[in-house]
């Protein structure tokens, strides 16, 4: 190999690792300075097409003053999601019980930070995100619901995933971190993956047709997209809320996402734009994100 082609080399991992580091801290901050997150529970109101939140409530009660971030309904009672006290540097993940309100740690590994739980389907297992120990390889792991802490890594040879979504039970959609950041499908079978698309948001979705749904941030203008796999198309679906990357699908359709405090919802059949359901402003709600949903049950992260 030439000089010329280490130099090349040498800069293109560099520059990998660079991008690297700028991923890890937009999502923690860096190891030690985990931003102050909280989760809020609400519930959802149906009045023809009409939705109202009510009964907001504070849920992270147990970590007033850590990080509580990515959370995902496993059912209509249990929400996983990572979390770190303010002393702490690494992130484990935890479940709430809504309705008993029993708080369960799942993972506790040492030095080792986990994100973004997420159902496996058609299995007894969650997938994660986990950073390891050197603070650098991102990788794609999964645990057994039992919670006994024995996990698996999957497609091992991927050292760059950032947020994750089951697409089937060997296909998973892949936000990879880089320059640009891509959007990938991955099959656990195989390890390979396809890339589809650069600069997607980090918010991967599966909607009732079984279509990836993503935002697409490569414009000013971010758009809400959606992928069907089999016919390898893409659909716009709308311009999201400015500056908003995060959404949630409803069973019937509806999409959710927010601007800064305020909630929104967007019906695609209507396609009449994003209509407010509720601006939380005077509950000292700030910076609403990462939304999730089962039923008429919503929980979303925000600062207060």
């Amino acid at each position: 190999m030439s000089i010329k082609e280490i130099l090349f080399n040498t800069f293109n991992s560099c520059r990998r690792w660079v991008w690297m580091y700028i991923f890890l801290n937009l999502a923690a901050f860096g190891y030690g300075q985990l931003p102050k997150t909280h989760l809020y529970l609400g519930e959802l109101k149906f009045s023809g097409q009409a939705i109202q939140l009510k009964n907001l409530s504070y849920l992270n009660t147990f970590n007033p003053e850590g990080y509580n971030n990515q959370p995902q309904f496993f059912s209509y009672n249990e929400v996983y999601f990572s979390a770190a006290a303010d002393t702490q540097q690494y992130t484990d993940i935890y479940r709430i019980n809504l309705s008993t309100k029993q708080l369960t740690r799942f993972t506790d590994t040492e030095k080792i930070s986990e994100f973004s739980p997420t159902p496996v389907p058609a299995s007894d297992e969650l997938s994660v995100i986990r950073i390891e120990t050197d603070g650098k390889t991102q990788t794609l792991w999964v645990y057994p619901k039992d919670g006994n802490n024995t996990g698996k890594r999957l497609m091992k040879d991927l050292d760059n995933p950032g947020y994750h979504c089951w697409l089937s039970s060997n296909e998973v959609a892949l936000f990879l971190v880089g320059e640009p950041h891509r959007l990938g499908i991955g099959n656990i079978i195989t390890g390979k993956v396809k890339i589809i698309a650069d600069n997607p948001g980090r918010c991967l979705k599966k909607n009732v047709d079984s279509h990836l749904v993503f935002v697409d941030k490569s414009a000013k203008d971010w758009i809400l997209k959606k992928y069907d796999a089999i016919q390898d198309k893409f659909s716009d679906i709308c311009m999201m809320p400015e500056g908003s990357e995060d959404f949630e699908i409803l069973s019937n359709g509806t999409y959710l996402s927010a601007k800064g405090n305020t909630l929104m919802a967007y019906d695609p059949v209507k396609k009449s734009g994003w209509v407010e359901i509720s601006d939380l402003s005077g509950t000292g709600v700030k910076k609403i994100s990462r939304i999730t949903a089962s039923r008429d049950r919503i929980v979303f992260v925000a600062e207060k």
